[in-house]
């Protein structure tokens, strides 16, 4: 390394030390709330929203059909993504009017503006939680009952609420998965009368299971489902 690429980088680096002195207490709070927001997302979305739910109910149907890579998984992560986003949408519109919004202002502080988000958030997994799971989980935790849901604590509402979704998720696939087993049952019945044992029973009743899903828009059936169950 020569003498004049050392000089240009210490100079590169003096600038952007210079640079990060200048941004104020507010700015680097701002930038590690939002790296931790980043980081944090995918477990915030999986646990606090109904993409567990949704996502549950989807892997049931595609295992009903009798095929395990169609749609592709890509394609199920996106479908269970966005109809998370439709479901959470009066959350979501909470949170942003009344935390992010104001925080944005400069009328809130970090806390604040965590706190009134967190209402909202707590709303929505407190009329999705079934209550022998919040008094389970507040049982297992060794904690006092508490006296109102606004005791209740994030953590403790959060695993009532993740055990509820997969409750709910598999009492929905369960209802989907049990005409595709009729249709299984069906079709293992006739090949065995035929006598066409040499014959595959996916070959018959895959297309057959197609069959009858798109000619009752099966899609609009599984997702309108779903949405409502997320009441």
């Amino acid at each position: 390394m020569t003498a004049g690429s050392a000089a240009t980088g210490a100079q590169l680096l003096e600038k952007g030390l210079g640079s990060l002195s200048l941004m104020g207490p507010d700015t680097g709070l701002t930038m590690v709330i939002g790296i931790t927001v980043v980081s944090v997302a995918p477990a915030v979305l999986i646990s606090l929203t109904s993409f567990t739910r949704i996502t549950i109910v989807l892997t049931f149907l595609r295992q009903g059909l009798g095929l395990p890579g169609i749609p592709p998984n890509q394609v199920m992560a996106a479908l269970a993504f966005f109809l998370t986003l439709f479901s959470m949408q009066p959350t979501f519109d909470a949170i942003w009017k009344h935390a992010a919004q104001p925080y944005l202002a400069g009328k809130m502080t970090p806390m604040e503006a965590l706190e009134t988000a967190a209402t909202p958030v707590r709303d929505f997994m407190l009329r999705q939680t079934r209550p022998q799971d919040l008094v389970l989980m507040s049982r297992i935790s060794g904690r006092e009952r508490p006296k109102s849901p606004q005791e209740i604590s994030l953590v403790t509402l959060s695993a009532s609420f993740l055990l509820s979704e997969l409750k709910t998720g598999f009492q929905i696939g369960l209802v989907i998965l049990l005409p595709f087993l009729l249709v299984d049952l069906a079709v293992s019945l006739a090949i065995s009368v035929l006598g066409l044992s040499g014959l595959p029973q996916t070959t018959v009743a895959v297309p057959i299971k197609l069959a009858l899903f798109v000619s009752i828009d099966g899609w609009n059936l599984v997702v309108g489902s779903v949405l409502r169950s997320i009441h």
